[in-house]
């Protein structure tokens, strides 16, 4: 399929977009203790990039910037065919 085409006979369909700060799998038996105050940590760093998914999947990567006011993601990185393959190798995103 070439751009062109999917442009034409895709281009008005919408797509959800957002952005993820981190994963993490915990027991339900651990989050029946939360309280409010508790932490949980994420799999991902201070100042890594976050990723963009496109209907949950990842698609690219990029850095959290504001403007009016409001959060928005500068795209850093484009996942490759083979990128996207390796982020699912975790089994935190399901195809």
């Amino acid at each position: 399929m070439d751009n062109e085409f999917v442009e034409k006979e895709l281009g008005n369909m919408l797509l959800g977009i957002s952005v993820e700060l981190g994963r993490q799998k915990v027991k339900i038996s651990d989050m029946l203790k939360w309280k409010t105050g508790d932490i949980v940590k994420f799999n991902k760093t201070s100042g890594e990039t976050l990723d963009i998914l496109v209907n949950n999947k990842p698609i690219a990567s990029g850095e959290i910037i504001v403007i009016d006011y409001k959060f928005a993601i500068r795209a850093t990185d484009i996942l490759s065919e083979e990128a996207l393959i390796e982020k699912n190798k975790d089994e935190l995103y399901t195809w």
